[in-house]
């Protein structure tokens, strides 16, 4: 190439690449923009496993997704928890695993309790200890 077609080429290419900043430039500037319109809100628990266990009698069993929702907690740390013997005990149910309703729900009324309190306790589970405080 000769070096004026080579000294046009340049031009041109650094033109383009100034197009292009200028485009990004602008999109940003536009979706900063609509951002600070939009107002940030929570969405409301919709979904079935975020409701299902209040209408449930407590003697139901739901399932490790069902359990994850209620108590907002991943299914790892609920294993966890679980083989530590701080979290109620899974149940399987022909080829599922599955956990009761009433114990979740005393498990988390012994948790809180066990907050409010000062004292240091166990944090191992027994049904049953939702009265503990």
């Amino acid at each position: 190439m000769s070096k004026p077609i080579e000294e046009m080429v340049a031009v041109l290419w650094e033109a383009m690449l100034r197009q292009i900043e200028t485009k990004i430039e602008e999109r940003i500037e536009a979706a900063l923009a609509n951002m600070t319109k939009r107002p940030l809100s929570a969405p409301e628990p919709t979904t079935l496993e975020q409701t299902v266990h209040r209408e449930r009698p407590s003697e139901y069993f739901i399932s490790l997704k069902e359990v994850s929702a209620m108590v907002g907690l991943s299914g790892s740390t609920i294993y966890r928890l679980e083989s530590d013997g701080a979290f109620p005990k899974k149940m399987h149910v022909g080829s599922v695993v599955r956990w009761k309703v009433g114990e979740i729900r005393e498990w988390m009324k012994a948790l809180e309790n066990r907050r409010k309190t000062t004292k240091k306790k166990s944090l191992k589970f027994q049904p049953g200890d939702s009265s503990s405080g």
